[in-house]
C-alpha cells in the first residue's frame, strides 16, 4: 500500500487526484500514511487541491491531514487554494481546516 511510483506518489496520492474519496478512506483506514510527500513535496491533500477534488480534500482534512506542510518550493495547501482555477468549495474546506 505504501509503495511509491517514480515521482514518489503513493496510492493515496492517486486516489486523491482521481477524486476517489471512498478509496482514499479505505487506504487511510488500512493504515496508509496521511501526509506522505512526493518528489515535489506534494501531499495527497495538495494533490487533491491541484486536481480540484473536493471529496478527497474533505476526507483528508477530517482524518487530520496537515495543511502546514510545505512543498519543495515552499508552498503549503493554504497557498495552493489561492491559485487560479481552484474551486470555491475547496477554498472553503481549507478555511474550515484553518479554523480548527
Amino acid at each position: 500500500m505504501e509503495v511509491a511510483g517514480e515521482n514518489g506518489q503513493r496510492p493515496l496520492h492517486a486516489a486523491a487526484a482521481a477524486g476517489h474519496a471512498g478509496i482514499a478512506g479505505i487506504l487511510v483506514s488500512a493504515g496508509c500514511e496521511i501526509d506522505p510527500q512526493d518528489h515535489d513535496g506534494n501531499t495527497p491533500l495538495m494533490t487533491a487541491i491541484l486536481h480540484g477534488q473536493a471529496g478527497p480534500v474533505e476526507l483528508l482534512l477530517a482524518v487530520g491531514a496537515n495543511i502546514e506542510i510545505a512543498r519543495v518550493d515552499g508552498l503549503t495547501a493554504v497557498h495552493l487554494v489561492q491559485l487560479p482555477g481552484v474551486p470555491p468549495a475547496i477554498q472553503e474546506l481549507i478555511a474550515l481546516g484553518l479554523a480548527r
